[in-house]
């Protein structure tokens, strides 16, 4: 998604239709005000619920997508709707084979679609972006909404698996939510047993060590690259606190031979903290958030921090503004990233 997510003009229904213009619907229940996204594969759309003049956000696959994106579809909007959780993106519907109505037109086509909650604020990608990174507070803020709904997913057995700031969303009220569910997967078996997954997937630099270097796989005794999606999760969640905190990345991957990764291999993290290129902004991170991101960063995913660890850390329990402040805070950013926008 990108920022175009932030709501640029309220518009209803009598509105529309007032000035006579022509519009599109979805299986005569929605109304399509705007494209909030689009790519190859799949648009997202801003539309209205005809009958409750209620706006979602659609995710929109048309009916000459591949088998594989459609499962993908299918397979998140199966997962979405477990899911019932203040920091997570909560489902309205799943359509397969629906019918958008262009302008009248007498022949519909065939689309598939997820009706998902509108997050009216947009990515919180594009806030640090335009701010370069947040108060100790103000991310621990968040850090802490994002923590709780990655501990609801793992406690129903779910990981996310692609935990990065482009798929953190905010509300009106700037209430966070985890979305894009493309890439979840269940944690452990019917059986209570870790499921070892060996595809390789995600954005470079949210990945975890353990996607580039081969280890002893537990169940085939033989060196393979594979990953548990709990401990990738919160090895994303480091990076996300980190980018938070500063404005850019920490490392480019989490590989032996990066530069700045290799010193967390070593367990030389406190090198890392005095490299010219972190040493500037390190100074305004916390010796508690340092001492986090090490355990976070940890190379070896069996010793990486647990969310139950990370939920007792001394960061994780420090001051965080109440909600008018972050409001207050967050919104004065919104509306620069909208003067920006329509300047």
């Amino acid at each position: 998604m990108n920022d175009s997510f932030l709501e640029k003009f309220e518009v209803s229904s009598e509105k529309f239709q007032r000035k006579g213009e022509s519009k599109c619907e979805l299986d005569n229940k929605y109304i399509i005000l705007e494209n909030i996204f689009k790519n190859g594969k799949n648009k997202i759309e801003l539309v209205l619920c005809k009958e409750t003049q209620q706006k979602y956000a659609v995710k929109l696959l048309n009916s000459k997508a591949s088998i594989i994106d459609l499962a993908l579809l299918e397979k998140e909007g199966s997962f979405l709707s477990r899911f019932n959780h203040n920091h997570v993106i909560r489902l309205i519907e799943k359509k397969l084979d629906g019918k958008k109505f262009e302008n009248h037109d007498s022949f519909p086509k065939s689309v598939h679609y997820l009706v998902l909650e509108y997050a009216k604020k947009g990515e919180l990608f594009d806030y640090i972006k335009l701010n370069s990174g947040f108060f100790n507070k103000i991310a621990r803020y968040f850090f802490r909404q994002i923590i709780f709904g990655l501990e609801y997913l793992h406690s129903n057995n779910i990981c996310h698996r692609d935990i990065k700031i482009d798929n953190i969303l905010l509300n009106e009220n700037f209430i966070l939510k985890i979305s894009d569910f493309e890439f979840c997967e269940e944690i452990k078996n019917s059986e209570g047993e870790y499921i070892y997954h060996t595809d390789k997937l995600g954005t470079l630099s949210y990945m975890a060590p353990e996607f580039f270097s081969v280890r002893m796989h537990p169940i085939l005794k033989y060196y393979k690259i594979y990953h548990t999606g709990d401990k990738v999760d919160i090895f994303a969640c480091g990076i996300f606190l980190f980018v938070m905190l500063t404005g850019f990345y920490p490392f480019q991957s989490a590989e032996k031979i990066d530069s700045n990764y290799r010193h967390f291999y070593e367990g030389k993290s406190e090198v890392f903290w005095k490299d010219k290129k972190i040493k500037n902004v390190s100074e305004n991170i916390s010796d508690s958030a340092k001492d986090l991101l090490n355990k976070m960063f940890e190379y070896y995913p069996e010793k990486r921090i647990s969310i139950k660890e990370i939920k007792d850390h001394e960061f994780f329990n420090e001051d965080i503004p109440n909600e008018s402040e972050v409001y207050l805070y967050m919104n004065n950013i919104w509306m620069m990233i909208n003067k920006k926008k329509n300047f």
